[in-house]
């Protein structure tokens, strides 16, 4: 957009919808294929205006909501993969005994050792990436609900004879 022209009201309303979405200068600036100093010009002097806190409560709702359908999903994925493992590492275990316990003949070692890797891989061996995927949404979810992401209450109890000068 060319230095001193007003900008289009719907190119006002494409930055604050994508704005209200990524809370992110550079991302809307890249996304609409504007200047940053526009794009943060443009929403320093509208976030406040009534219809676009109202569409960024909108936005931030349907986020919410998204990430509450994404974390059950990853919560029943999670499930399902310890259901799975518990139901079958007996199996899975005997099967890579066998595989290496088979005539070198029978088998290359490159053979079994990729037979073994593919059974691994059917093994829950790894649920970092699911549970950090959770996690991840979780926090931003709560910062969407205006919730804090941390446990800042700290508790202790006083030993005796110490006075509570609190209130």
């Amino acid at each position: 957009m060319p230095r001193g022209k007003k900008t289009p009201p719907e190119v006002i309303y494409q930055i604050m919808t994508s704005w209200a979405v990524t809370n992110n200068f550079k991302e809307t600036a890249r996304e609409l294929e504007l200047p940053v100093t526009t794009v943060k010009s443009i929403v320093d002097s509208n976030k406040d205006k009534p219809e676009f806190v109202k569409l960024r409560n909108e936005k931030m709702d349907e986020f919410s909501v998204r990430a509450s359908e994404i974390i059950q999903k990853g919560l029943t994925l999670l499930n399902k993969r310890f259901d799975r493992a518990i139901a079958s590492e007996e199996d899975l275990d005997l099967l890579i005994d066998e595989i290496f316990a088979t005539d070198k003949e029978e088998l290359t070692q490159d053979e079994k050792n990729r037979l073994v890797n593919k059974i691994r891989a059917l093994q829950l061996q790894d649920i970092r990436a699911i549970t950090t995927a959770i996690g991840t949404l979780y926090d931003k979810k709560a910062l969407a609900d205006g919730k804090p992401t941390e446990n800042t209450k700290i508790t202790f109890d006083l030993p005796e004879g110490v006075k509570d000068y609190a209130g």
